[in-house]
């Protein structure tokens, strides 16, 4: 009998997922995962080798918790089914959005999925950093919004 759980955490980038992965890690049987093969900016698609990789690799009793910035898709609906994944779908209010993101440039990094942020991004003015984010990383946040409307 296979009581494994494998919750894929499907979430808007600084909405919390950090946080609630690492919660549901901690969680009998639970371990944190990956199932793509690199970040960066490269977009966050679900890879069907490290699925089936981390399928056979732990016991049917282990549950698994995969945070990623991943809009679903055909390819998505098909892994989920094939891989018994469910889907956690987090995320947050867009007008909160765009001072966490100018705020992640000046204090973590300029490189994620959603837009090619310019290396120089954390010395701009709230004001030009705002209208970057605003034109060229939310309409990301709205695509994987109505993708997941449609799941």
């Amino acid at each position: 009998m296979n009581n494994q759980c494998r919750i894929l955490l499907a979430c808007m980038p600084k909405s919390g997922s950090t946080y609630l992965a690492a919660i549901l890690s901690k969680l009998p049987d639970s371990r944190t995962t990956s199932w793509v093969p690199h970040h960066g900016r490269r977009e966050q698609e679900l890879c069907y080798r490290r699925l089936r990789e981390d399928n056979e690799a732990f016991p049917s009793h282990a549950n698994s918790v995969a945070q990623h910035h991943v809009r679903y898709s055909g390819t998505t609906r098909v892994y989920m089914k094939e891989f018994n994944l469910k889907p956690v779908v987090l995320v947050r209010n867009i007008y909160d959005i765009i001072p966490s993101l100018i705020d992640h440039h000046r204090l973590n990094s300029v490189v994620y999925p959603m837009a090619y942020a310019p290396a120089d991004i954390a010395e701009w003015n709230f004001e030009r950093s705002s209208r970057f984010v605003t034109d060229m990383v939310i309409p990301w946040y709205f695509n994987f919004f109505m993708s997941w409307n449609d799941c």
